[in-house]
């Protein structure tokens, strides 16, 4: 199941600060000796290379493989200590959708639609459908 928000880029006072998505071919670089050296500059107080650091980020959190490319997927981070950690509340006119995964079971995909419609009667939902011709989904609107 895949939800969809309305946000405020690049910086949403609930969701936080949005990133696109870095798509490649080849996994990305990462160093465990950069992280070390990130945590033990913080950890004892250093200035730490801001650049180094949303480097290592960047290619850590917001790097997928190039046939993903197609979703334009935007990630958001809160930090922890601004926002806390576990569930996330947000306004309830922020959700706008809701796509139903084509491996859901039909119990569950209808408790699911029932649910979206008694409590955002304005939201959009769909089927993923699996396509039979192509490694490809088809995004259906689920009829009302």
């Amino acid at each position: 199941m895949c939800f969809g928000f309305d946000v405020k880029r690049p910086f949403d006072p609930v969701f936080g600060a949005s990133y696109e998505v870095i798509y490649q071919d080849s996994y990305p670089d990462i160093s465990l000796l950069d992280l070390d050296y990130i945590m033990a500059a913080d950890q004892n107080r250093l200035s730490i290379d801001t650049k180094s650091l949303d480097d290592f980020c960047d290619r850590q959190l917001y790097t997928k493989a190039k046939c993903w490319s197609y979703e334009k997927e935007v990630r958001f981070h809160r930090h922890p200590e601004a926002y806390g950690v576990g569930a996330l509340e947000f306004r309830k006119q922020q959700l706008k959708s809701i796509i139903l995964g084509c491996n859901m079971g039909e119990n569950v995909r209808k408790k699911i639609i029932k649910i979206a419609r008694s409590n955002y009667p304005d939201i959009q939902i769909y089927q993923a459908i699996l396509s039979d011709q192509k490694y490809q989904l088809k995004i259906d609107e689920v009829e009302r």
